[in-house]
């Protein structure tokens, strides 16, 4: 019974993404939310994805930008894990994800 609700929830949120990417192609989605940061250092902010408050779809899509280094925009997963935004478009986001092993074998 709970891998059908699990399942269903998650053709749920495929239909969900699958819709919201065609509505978003279908309207002049190619830049940030009106009002909002287009950019952050040479990269151009799509959305869902937005800096600052009301930018973006909602907080999983928050990207933070430091202006003041040569680093990338980072797109934050929860409280312990985050990105770097490498590139975005309509039709994919690149990230470099930090991966590390807390229980590995050394051979």
């Amino acid at each position: 019974m709970a891998l059908q609700v699990i399942q269903v929830h998650l053709v749920t949120i495929i239909i969900s993404i699958i819709s919201l990417v065609f509505s978003l192609k279908e309207t002049k989605a190619s830049t940030a939310k009106p009002g909002c940061p287009e950019t952050c250092g040479n990269l151009a902010i799509v959305y869902p994805f937005g800096i600052g408050e009301g930018c973006y779809l909602d907080k999983r899509f928050e990207i933070t930008c430091n202006n003041s280094s040569n680093s990338h925009p980072v797109l934050r997963f929860d409280q312990e894990k985050e990105a770097e935004v490498l590139d975005m478009s309509l039709e994919h986001v690149r990230i470099r994800d930090w991966t590390s092993c807390l229980c590995c074998d050394d051979h």
